[in-house]
């Protein structure tokens, strides 16, 4: 395939010239709306190679050279200082609309010992690369790592410019920092795919358990299956009929709660808003409660032994408070646009990981740069339904991909923006569910003063002391990858059915992409809401949790059926896993009869 004609190609580094093609592609498409940056890192194996005059596998980036006597003594002077590369950084660009692809702007080889700040200074050269680009920046997403929230808070602080919406009666402030000349919003968040699993250190068992036995047993920690389980309205409703489980019931509502607020497609921004911040506000009684029950105890309780970790605290109580700044930043903005919050966060990073691992498990720097235009025609491939995306353990990795979204036209909904006051009322009524259910576990409700002195602690330990002492923080799947260095047979069977794609797919693929855009952008002036949810308050609004000192099971299971994002995509690490051939086989099986693969 041709690279410079698909204009996928990767240049090294932080290349003004990678943001500038991401530019003219958006430009193709008919797009001029904010975009959702996301950044992880991969493992990769540690080889050096040499490419166009460069030295591909040495720790930041590319090293020229010019004759053969420099290239030994560069050779051994990276061998001597173990400065091989181990870990692939991406930042990707996402159009935060349904069904239009992801843009690779950068892959970098990284730095052994890169820190909170080197990666704050990279985030912030991506909105400077952007901008110089024509393009609007408004997120970046992380996983979760300690180091990537640090390096988020340090990035935040480079700004001396916000956008700000405060209620101090609640002790809710939000502060969004603006960046560039004319000023735009800079929104950093977690994944909300990654803090629902983060979130799995409670199982259950029984009968009626919507779980299955790999959900408890044995279990992938990476599946977003088993997370979804784990939180969905029907295992709500099965600890609800055990009394004993009350406290469960709870936590797997609060915490369904707040990640579906990001990831249901159908909520209205207002109810996104009540969902999150119950959680948020229950969190931080809860929180308060054990830190006053620490301290009349001698330490006998305390909120890391008898509630969540400090480091998980703090990602879930970022997910409350971006929400609102993403909400914000889009009505002073970007008016015009739906606010999809489902598309913000980490997963165009572990979407084009998976990829890079069903084309070659083993790769190097030199492997992830120049298979990009691969990805991107199977990944426009698979949009343009010429093939399915196959069955793979290295798709699986991490998340349940959705490239193309049924339904997807109508987003009406999703450009009503609540306004301030709009903003505070659903706060109180978040404010009031949360301690309805503080009340009723025995919470003393006290004020929370500072608690997040520890957490600002820990993220400015090294990473490796941080993810000790709080296993339960998930990161990517990818960065635990087992390296194996021998040769897979499977790498080289999305080659030979790329072959069968005709050149012409891309120009559909940009076409229809335009078409999505326009008609999004160009729908009916009247908000229409699918789930039957109007703008306003609602009649969930005026849902209670807690009836006669008990919790109200029909309002509990209806507010998580109705907000249970994903419903169709309800499956998990039950699924079969594929070998190469099998691999080869399916996809195949779903190009044109008359271009068929003949399998030896």
């Amino acid at each position: 395939m041709d690279r410079a004609k698909s204009k996928t190609e990767i240049e090294d580094g932080m290349a003004q010239g990678n943001f500038d093609r991401a530019a003219a592609i958006l430009a193709e498409l008919g797009y001029s709306g904010p975009v959702a940056v996301a950044s992880d890192q991969t493992v990769c194996v540690q080889t050096l190679r040499h490419h166009r005059g460069f030295i591909v596998g040495a720790q930041g980036g590319d090293i020229p050279f010019n004759s053969p006597d420099q290239l030994q003594e560069l050779l051994q002077n990276i061998k001597s200082k173990n400065n091989l590369c181990s870990k692939i950084r991406a930042y990707t660009l996402q159009v935060p609309l349904p069904n239009i692809p992801t843009l690779v702007v950068a892959l970098l080889a990284s730095k052994s010992d890169k820190g909170a700040d080197d990666i704050a200074v990279l985030h912030n050269t991506v909105i400077q690369m952007s901008r110089a680009s024509g393009i609007d920046v408004l997120s970046i997403g992380a996983d979760g790592a300690a180091n990537e929230l640090a390096a988020q808070a340090k990035l935040n602080q480079m700004s001396t410019r916000f956008l700000t919406y405060s209620n101090e009666n609640l002790e809710v402030n939000i502060k969004v920092p603006l960046f560039g000349n004319p000023p735009c919003p800079i929104v950093t968040l977690q994944d909300p795919k990654h803090a629902r699993k983060t979130d799995l250190s409670q199982v259950l068992q029984t009968p009626n358990s919507p779980l299955l036995a790999k959900d408890v047993f044995d279990c992938d920690k990476q599946d977003d299956g088993r997370a979804l389980r784990t939180f969905c309205y029907q295992t709500v409703a099965t600890t609800l009929a055990r009394p004993d489980c009350s406290g469960l019931t709870i936590y797997l509502f609060i915490i369904g709660e707040l990640c579906d607020a990001w990831l249901n497609k159908t909520m209205n921004h207002r109810e996104r808003i009540r969902s999150a911040w119950t959680a948020a506000f229950f969190l931080r009684m809860w929180k308060a409660h054990l830190l006053q029950r620490q301290s009349d105890t001698d330490g006998l309780m305390s909120f890391h032994l008898n509630g969540s970790s400090h480091a998980s605290f703090k990602i879930f109580s970022t997910l409350a408070e971006s929400l609102i700044a993403l909400i914000i930043s889009h009505r002073e903005y970007y008016p015009d646009f739906p606010f999809c919050p489902w598309k913000h966060g980490t997963e165009a990073c572990e979407h084009i990981f998976g990829w890079m691992r069903i084309i070659s498990p083993n790769f190097s720097v030199l492997d992830a740069r120049l298979m990009m235009p691969k990805i991107i025609a199977v990944v426009k491939s698979i949009m343009s339904g010429r093939i399915k995306i196959p069955p793979s353990e290295h798709v699986h990795a991490g998340y349940q991909i959705d490239l193309h979204e049924d339904n997807a036209d109508n987003l009406d909904h999703l450009r009503d923006f609540p306004s301030n006051k709009e903003i505070s009322e659903d706060l109180s009524i978040a404010k009031k569910r949360a301690m309805s259910l503080a009340e009723f576990c025995g919470m003393v409700v006290i004020k929370l003063n500072n608690s997040d002195n520890e957490v600002e602690e820990i993220l400015g330990s090294t990473v490796h002391n941080a993810q000790e002492h709080s296993p339960d923080v998930l990161t990517s799947a990818a960065k635990d990858y087992e390296i194996n260095y021998s040769y897979e047979h499977e790498q080289n069977a999305l080659s030979v059915m790329l072959d069968q794609v005709p050149e012409t797919f891309e120009g559909e693929v940009v076409q229809n992409s335009a078409m999505s855009i326009s008609n999004l952008l160009n729908s009916s002036d009247e908000p229409q809401n699918p789930n039957g949810l109007v703008s306003g308050l609602g009649k969930e609004a005026t849902f209670c949790l807690i009836d006669n000192d008990r919790l109200h099971v029909k309002n509990i299971i209806e507010l998580r059926k109705q907000h249970n994002s994903q419903v169709a995509k309800n499956k998990g690490n039950d699924r079969m896993l594929t070998n190469g051939d099998n691999l080869r086989l399916e996809l195949n099986s779903t190009v044109n009869p008359e271009s068929r693969i003949n399998t030896p």
